[in-house]
């Protein structure tokens, strides 16, 4: 294969990328990651129960498990491999979160969770810094009135805004200052309620929109939406997945990278021939 077939590769593989220019989703409820796309929804059973799951700047998914699976005291951080293939497995990449991390998210190639903290009052979450090359996180403060650590959170890097979610009552959207300084603690500032009850959720930002997957009522069929941060209004995309209290996870990601992925892979292939 020849340098100018390389490149109508690539040039092939951009412009099919504009033509399907639509996100997929990844949610996690429990064991099972369902991957929802224009072609449906399709589920896989994971090793671990996932609490939540987020990507990075680098296209790397990861998760946190709901539980210690090993008695040792600490949970477990994961990458997930093969997302888009027949069989995505989770590949245990460390086991030293010091509590149940039901959020995690990504500002720049930073890693943040939310966390319960057991020595506080119940109404009481924390944000960590979380390193998984140097498997230690870092307490960034309380949350305060985030209420127990949210279930979702999101980041918008345009406006340097982190959202975070929580199922109290008929739902809060609020905004949390995680970049500070003098040791003040991150309290969250609410936006307002969605007047809408669920269960466990989870939210990732993309391309300007703030998508959030929720069990409605609590222990409902799970139901993926955008959320308006300015009117605090959630707009349904689907309903998916069994009706089921467990622990619920999202990710967002462009389905045209994995074609502009496999034109690079191409090329390369080709330079080694």
């Amino acid at each position: 294969m020849n340098k100018v077939i390389c490149v109508a590769l690539l040039i092939g593989s951009v412009l099919a990328a504009g033509a399907t220019a639509e996100p997929v989703f990844f949610a996690t409820q429990g064991t099972t990651l369902f991957r929802v796309s224009d072609g449906g929804v399709d589920s896989f059973t994971l090793s671990d129960v996932i609490t939540a799951l987020s990507v990075a700047p680098d296209g790397t998914f990861w998760g946190t498990s709901f539980t210690d699976d090993d008695g040792d005291g600490l949970r477990e951080l994961y990458t997930l491999a093969n997302p888009f293939g027949d069989s995505p497995a989770l590949v245990l990449q460390g086991d030293f979160l010091e509590e149940n991390t039901p959020s995690i998210t990504f500002i720049d190639s930073m890693m943040y969770g939310f966390q319960k903290d057991p020595d506080a009052p119940p109404e009481t979450g924390v944000l960590v810094t979380i390193d998984p090359d140097g498997q230690t996180q870092a307490l960034v403060g309380d949350t305060g009135s985030t209420g127990i650590a949210p279930g979702g959170s999101a980041y918008d890097p345009v406006n340097d805004v982190l959202y975070a979610m929580v199922k109290h009552g008929d739902g809060q959207l609020f905004t949390v200052d995680y970049d500070l300084e003098g040791g003040t603690d991150p309290t969250g500032t609410s936006l307002g309620s969605f007047d809408l009850a669920f269960g466990n959720n989870g939210a990732e930002y993309y391309d300007g929109l703030l998508y959030m997957v929720s069990q409605l009522s609590g222990d409902g069929p799970l139901s993926l939406g955008v959320i308006a941060p300015d009117t605090v209004t959630y707009t349904e995309l689907l309903q998916f997945g069994p009706p089921a209290a467990e622990p619920i996870g999202l990710a967002v990601i462009p389905e045209p990278a994995t074609l502009l992925l496999l034109g690079l892979g191409a090329c390369a292939l080709a330079r080694r021939r």
